[in-house]
């Protein structure tokens, strides 16, 4: 990966000079980001994707190329492809690959609002933009792929029914960010219980602490917890609310309306299992440490952590 001159670009050349010197090369990637003062035309790209389309290149080895010219790219592919994309993604124009699959089948991140014809079978983050319904999402990816899930749509009246659903079709997923919760959410009244998911992060204030009860008898087995908080008094509701299985906690909270400090902290958790880390404008709370027999205190850029009243364990 560098940058370079024309000459440096030529797959005859190199094709010539792997036979020579290279000849038991399996794998050859590059990227060549052009000088901005070189300036092709239509004919020269043509001649660049010519010269790596040879025998050699295309079936004996299965090197494919792309050039994205907006940005003076030349690039083994799918090496160097786009690897998050959303529903209007369109693979390079120029590239030596036989068909565009390859570029699809690349992308592991994806943002979805709106049908497509295309296929993303290998995606493991999915961005949820508008409601599924509206989608022909079980055609565009492989739900059992799909190991992160960001919920972004506005709706508030957004169904819970055909969320959970759809969660639970996505059998290896373990994370979801919730961008709003929706208040449907509420009114759920189905007894499921979605064991494979082990992390949440709630970006925006949450509603109500009742949508707080319901999300831990959804996901009983969340060891991973980011949240927003409008009060000292919300850690320890949280706290109590969510499950024992909870190892990791990260609670955010503005500053202008909250003021965080090592005592108030200790004040509500007052337990000798708990280690925390405070910073400008989050907690870091760990749960379960084992006992290590001293009590610790330093500080890092801006960040001050702390373990509780760990006791000696003597053995």
């Amino acid at each position: 990966e560098c940058r370079s001159d024309l000459d440096l670009c030529d797959g005859c050349e190199w094709e010539r000079f792997i036979i020579d010197k290279l000849s038991h090369l399996k794998t050859f990637y590059f990227k060549f980001q052009l000088r901005s003062t070189i300036i092709l035309n239509a004919i020269d790209i043509q001649n660049i994707l010519h010269s790596y389309s040879s025998s050699y290149w295309l079936n004996e080895k299965h090197w494919f190329i792309a050039i994205e010219w907006s940005q003076k790219l030349i690039y083994s592919v799918p090496r160097f492809s786009c690897e998050s994309a959303d529903s209007n993604f369109r693979p390079p124009f120029h590239c030596t690959a036989f068909n565009n699959s390859i570029f699809y089948d690349h992308i592991n991140a994806l943002a979805v609002w709106e049908r497509t014809e295309h296929r993303f079978l290998n995606v493991k983050e999915l961005w949820l933009v508008d409601d599924p319904l509206t989608i022909n999402l079980e055609f565009i990816i492989d739900l059992n792929r799909i190991e992160r899930l960001i919920f972004v749509t506005s709706k508030i009246d957004f169904s819970s029914n055909i969320l959970i659903d759809l969660i639970n079709k996505m059998k290896n997923l373990i994370s979801i960010q919730f961008y709003n919760i929706p208040v449907s959410f509420n009114q759920y009244k189905q007894e499921i219980f979605i064991k494979q998911v082990r992390s949440i992060e709630l970006t925006r204030d949450f509603k109500s602490f009742s949508l707080i009860e319901k999300l831990n008898k959804l996901f009983p087995q969340i060891e991973r917890l980011q949240i927003k908080i409008k009060s000292n008094e919300d850690i320890e509701k949280i706290l109590n609310i969510f499950s024992k299985s909870l190892s990791i906690v990260i609670f955010y909270y503005d500053t202008s309306n909250i003021t965080i400090s090592q005592k108030s902290i200790e004040n509500i958790l007052d337990h000798s299992n708990f280690t925390f880390a405070i910073d400008n404008n989050s907690i870091r709370l760990w749960i379960g440490l084992p006992n290590v027999g001293f009590y610790v205190c330093f500080i890092y850029f801006n960040t001050i952590y702390f373990i509780l009243d760990i006791e000696t364990n003597s053995n």
